[in-house]
């Protein structure tokens, strides 16, 4: 491959893993993303008090704030494995004029 063929897919790589994270669709907040929101969905459906209506909000406070710490930890390791590839294959193919 020439060095411009592997500089264009890196910059494409990176593109698309921008667009990745800047274009992900709105969630549902109530959908059950753990056993504890679905237990915590199902109490409040069963009974419809203030305590659990608090219980309810607790958890999918916590949850977002799992989830925030993932796609923060996973865009970490993104850019940190797209420097890796650009330091790596930045300069591939390319040859050193002889002196």
């Amino acid at each position: 491959m020439s060095t411009k063929t592997v500089r264009s897919l890196l910059v494409a790589a990176v593109v698309l893993q921008l667009l990745w994270c800047i274009l992900q669709p709105a969630e549902n907040r109530l959908a059950p993303k753990s056993p504890e929101m679905a237990q915590a969905l199902r109490e409040y459906q069963t009974n419809r008090t203030a305590i659990t209506e608090a219980a309810l909000w607790g958890q999918v406070r916590r949850d977002e704030l799992r989830d925030a710490r993932r796609a923060k930890a996973l865009f970490i390791s993104m850019l940190l494995a797209d420097i890796v590839a650009i330091y790596l294959f930045w300069n591939h193919g390319f040859r050193k004029p002889a002196t």
